[in-house]
């Protein structure tokens, strides 16, 4: 099972860019490859050494220890502004159904971001089955 995706802050509503979790805050991925196939066709190592040149003096650079190697872009401001929206009406809708579960039925779809957001709070997760049962026990 993937491991969760979890913001820099827990408990509250993220107010800043710094507040969302690594993965949204992650700069544009534009290249990355593994440098020890680069040299099996000399043509395609001499044309991605001319491409690291260029990445060198305009983007932001990272070589890691294990050879990979790694180009990434910046977020424009406008992006994180819209990634911090985002995350913010996610933030939002997640707790709307929260506490709308105490009055209705919640669909099943939406039921693993409801306590998603109640763990990231420091609150009780739903227990469906027990909320699935008094819901049926009011309608009937």
């Amino acid at each position: 099972m993937p491991e969760a995706i979890v913001p820099k802050t827990s408990g509250g509503r993220p107010s800043t860019f710094a507040d969302l979790d690594d993965y949204t805050v992650a700069p544009h991925e534009f290249i990355k490859a593994d440098s020890q196939f680069l040299m099996r066709d000399i043509a395609v190592g001499h044309a991605f050494l001319a491409l690291l040149e260029a990445l060198r003096a305009s983007a932001e650079f990272d070589l890691t220890e294990d050879g990979e190697i790694k180009a990434t872009v910046a977020l424009a401001e406008e992006e994180k502004t819209a990634r911090l929206r985002s995350a913010q009406s996610s933030w939002d809708v997640s707790k709307a159904w929260y506490e709308e579960a105490e009055e209705k039925v919640i669909e099943s779809w939406k039921r693993y971001s409801v306590n998603a957001w109640a763990r990231r709070e420091g609150r009780e997760p739903i227990d469906w089955e027990q909320h699935d049962a008094q819901h049926e026990r009011v309608s009937a």
